[in-house]
């Protein structure tokens, strides 16, 4: 197995390299990295339905979507990924505990408790310190995971908000569990980088088959072309979303704002106005329809048509 410690934080570019070791090779890889903040959506999850955007435009963290399964998860530096990229035998593709046994072998090592929960995640106790998720290409295998090692879980308890019930779909949800960081149940916490070099350094040494390994230039390239033209991209973060329909109430100076709106891969098929606020709904949902469900998107339609401010302040939170 080839060992690879990306140095490289951004998310996209992360995700990009797991797709690429998947895909594009034959040998069995473990991949390490840290990511700045960011939320990662699972490939079927409605990335509205599990994040607070606004929350996330406000504080400067990313949003992007991996292309395994599972729920939404917060990644920042405190926060260690692993990816395991293997070939399986058709039928037995899916071996949570052969790719976790080396982490939590690397946890035992530093006197942590660790073990897998019901829903092939990583306890400590009964507190979730990591989720998993795998993806199969061809006979291939990528399986990864997060570690909370110390995880800003404030920031990660408002990324992760979303009031419930606003959307209906048949999107993945995610399941929310307590967790915990690592760092708390250390009799003596090591610093971030001291806990992903062991990690990494168990893994790459856990067997002679084991060698440390770099991308090439032209990896890089390749690596780099993906997350531009996929991982990176609004098609993919929002438009791969499944179709949802979302129903609001605002009021507004003694009146309300009814609205229902119809997205179908990010893009807004139909809006329905109500209530009692004058103004001429028709003429906003012709030229909402066809429009990408974005906020800055709508502000821009809205900002054409000639309303009372009040007005659009009100439907933009209806839309969303």
């Amino acid at each position: 197995m080839k060992c690879i410690l990306s140095d490289n934080p951004d998310p996209y570019f992360n995700l990009a390299a797991e797709e690429y070791l998947l895909k594009h090779f034959s040998e069995d890889f473990y991949f390490q990295y840290v990511n700045r903040p960011s939320v990662v959506v699972g490939k079927h999850q409605n990335a509205l339905a599990e994040v607070d955007t606004g929350y996330l435009e406000e504080q400067g963290i990313l949003l992007a979507r991996r292309i395994s399964g599972g729920g939404a998860v917060y990644h920042d530096p405190g926060n260690l990924n692993f990816a395991f990229v293997t070939n399986e035998s058709p039928g037995d593709f899916i071996k949570f505990k052969k790719y976790t046994a080396p982490v939590i072998a690397a946890l035992q090592e530093l006197e942590l408790a660790a073990c897998m929960g019901k829903r092939n995640e990583l306890l400590s106790g009964d507190r979730k310190i990591s989720g998993t998720a795998s993806h199969v290409f061809k006979s291939r295998v990528l399986h990864h995971g997060t570690l909370l090692y110390a995880t800003d879980l404030e920031r990660l308890s408002k990324c992760l908000y979303v009031e419930a019930g606003r959307f209906r779909d048949k999107a993945v949800k995610s399941v929310r569990s307590e967790v915990v960081n690592l760092r708390e149940l250390m009799a003596e916490p090591m610093s971030n980088e001291a806990f992903f070099r062991h990690v990494y350094e168990h893994i790459l040494q856990s067997t002679q088959e084991h060698e440390a390994h770099v991308f090439t230039p032209g990896d890089l390239d390749a690596i780099n072309t993906l997350a531009r033209e996929k991982f990176s991209t609004w098609e993919w973060i929002y438009g791969y979303s499944p179709g949802f329909e979302l129903e609001r109430t605002i009021p507004l100076a003694g009146e309300v704002l009814h609205s229902r709106v119809y997205v179908h891969r990010g893009v807004i098929e139909e809006v329905i106005f109500g209530g009692t606020v004058q103004m001429d709904s028709s003429k906003v949902a012709a030229a909402l329809k066809g429009a990408r469900h974005s906020r800055q998107e709508v502000i821009k339609i809205l900002s054409g048509l000639d309303l009372d401010a009040e007005i659009t302040d009100a439907i933009i939170p209806a839309l969303f």
